[in-house]
């Protein structure tokens, strides 16, 4: 059962909430248009709890599970599928605004800065490659990835930058122009990347019956005034966000970043700030006979009546002081129970090792088979249905945030609003992921369907970056000790006449020397004497 959770979230007015109206959002007339009429039969002024046998009202599921035929039109590969997410428009709206924020903020004296050219979207695609990359391969710093150490060396990233270039993109990575940005939002950097993600997310699937709402947590211990503490979570200090999943597919759905008074979400006054998320995220799938699974922060008698008269089941843990709750004081045995109900809510007290509260609307006070048995009487242990149910589909999100921990491509940064571009890049290919396997009826790894993806962006993207910068392609590794090499001397910049670079091969011996002399076909800076002879010839120099 999901614990009791501690939080501090002020209910005030929200603003700035703009949305993209579905046909479905068209046909309730927008969130304005659901609001709670105490004239309305199945909602009266008073409840009146009465104990007996309930029946529940439960609405027929008239949903059509399933990927939506129009998105799937000629698509195979890990790639296409990630399209979805991330087209065309998308990385050429990053491509523009990194340029953009490069001109607004030029390089200056900055140590180690290459000289800046603009990226392409070749290049953009290709560095999201090796950052989703570097999720496969834990290192502790970013230029752990371009060592020559042996026992650190990755060829694979030097291939397809170099590591200055590397972090030139990383500086300058921007997602909207700082000219139009505005104080009221704090979202305003990442906005376009997830108004357009939770757009394509909600029309990409349409989700099976059973739905749920929970929180995920980012972690993020730097300054940030919507930054939260939630201790049941495994990273505890973070940016938090709600997020609605499929229950069977574990396809997500929505997601709200929560930013403090400033969250994008309209407020019912009648729900405070808990319900109006739900019905948020919910908008779209009301009235279809979906059935909700929440925690005990978001549920409340009233919003339950609300979904109900929305054709819209709901099934939760609650708070037992939570407002308009029938008083259930009777001390229990270990699998007794007690309930009243309405004519439309089932409100549930079940004695565990601890006391356990349930909403529902959608079921009876039956008990079933837990499929456990008890140690000391060898009986078979039964439960409530709605407990069991509750527990068999409240996991969606943490299932989710497990798979993505396992390759997640996030690293600490100095700005926050990367990280989060980060986090949403791994949401897209977890996305990405469910639907190839929904479609092939597959059972991959995510794992093994991440290091597709980035072979097959770098096969598409990463030869080509060399061309359109004037460079030629990196030589494979073995080409070092068997192909012809000849000296030549650094090329000169508009700085520096007679540049000088770090010879790999003293460095990789703990000395710092500088040389004028390169391989102009392994593109390293060597020394003219021992060093170039050592580097083309021995396997470990």
């Amino acid at each position: 059962m999901a614990t009791s959770k501690k939080r501090h979230l002020a209910e005030k007015t929200m603003n700035n909430f703009q949305s993209d109206l579905s046909s479905e959002d068209e046909l309730l007339g927008g969130l304005s248009s659901i609001t709670i009429d105490s004239s309305d039969e199945e909602l009266p002024a008073e409840r009146h709890w009465q104990s007996g046998r309930f029946t529940p009202v439960i609405t027929e599921f008239r949903g059509e599970p399933g990927i939506r035929s129009t998105i799937l039109r000629g698509r195979k590969t890990p790639f296409d599928y990630f399209q979805l997410f991330f087209d065309e428009n998308t990385m050429q709206h990053i491509v523009d605004e990194t340029n953009r924020y490069y001109s607004q903020n030029p390089a200056g004296e900055r140590q180690h800065m290459s000289n800046w050219y603009d990226v392409t979207s070749m290049e953009i695609h290709t560095f999201l490659a090796i950052t989703m990359l570097t999720g496969l391969i834990n290192k502790n710093r970013i230029q752990d990835y371009w060592s020559t150490d042996p026992l650190l060396s990755t060829p694979i990233f030097s291939q397809y930058f170099t590591r200055n270039r590397y972090q030139d993109i990383l500086h300058y990575l921007h997602f909207s122009n700082n000219e139009d940005i505005s104080d009221n939002n704090p979202l305003e950097k990442i906005k376009p990347i997830i108004d357009g993600l939770k757009k394509k997310f909600s029309n990409c699937v349409n989700p099976t019956q059973n739905l749920c709402i929970d929180e995920s947590l980012m972690l993020w211990k730097g300054r940030l005034a919507f930054k939260q503490y939630i201790r049941s979570k495994r990273h505890r200090f973070g940016i938090k966000s709600f997020e609605l999943v499929d229950c069977e597919t574990k396809f997500i759905l929505d997601f709200i970043v929560y930013t403090d008074s400033n969250t994008e979400c309209q407020i019912t006054s009648e729900l405070g700030l808990s319900g109006s998320i739900v019905l948020e995220m919910m908008r779209r799938y009301l009235n279809k006979g979906h059935h909700l699974y929440v925690d005990n922060w978001y549920t409340s008698p009233t919003l339950f009546e609300l979904l109900h008269r929305n054709k819209t089941g709901a099934c939760a843990t609650v708070r037992k002081n939570r407002k308009g709750l029938p008083p259930l004081t009777t001390k229990l045995k270990r699998g007794e129970s007690q309930y009243s109900h309405t004519n439309i809510l089932l409100a549930l007290k079940w004695q565990d090792k601890r006391e356990v509260h349930m909403l529902s609307t959608i079921h009876s006070t039956a008990y079933a088979n837990s499929d456990k048995v008890d140690h000391l009487t060898g009986e078979e242990i039964e439960k409530p249905v709605c407990i069991l149910d509750y527990a068999k589909n409240m996991g969606g999100i943490d299932h989710v945030d497990m798979q993505m921990s396992f390759s997640e491509c996030i690293r600490k940064s100095v700005k926050w609003c990367k990280k989060v571009f980060f986090h949403l890049l791994d949401m897209a290919v977890y996305n990405a992921f469910v639907v190839y396997k929904l479609q092939n009826h597959l059972s991959p790894h995510l794992s093994d369907f991440r290091l597709d993806l980035i072979r097959e962006i770098l096969t598409k993207f990463g030869s080509q970056r060399s061309i359109t910068i004037g460079r030629p392609p990196a030589r494979p590794p073995s080409l070092r000790l068997t192909a012809r090499h000849f000296p030549a001397l650094i090329p000169q910049t508009t700085q520096l006449e007679q540049p000088r670079r770090r010879c790999v091969v003293c460095s990789s011996r703990d000395l710092r020397r500088v040389t004028q002399y390169m391989c102009p076909d392994c593109d390293v800076p060597l020394c003219i004497v021992d060093c170039f002879k050592d580097y083309h010839t021995k396997t470990n120099y």
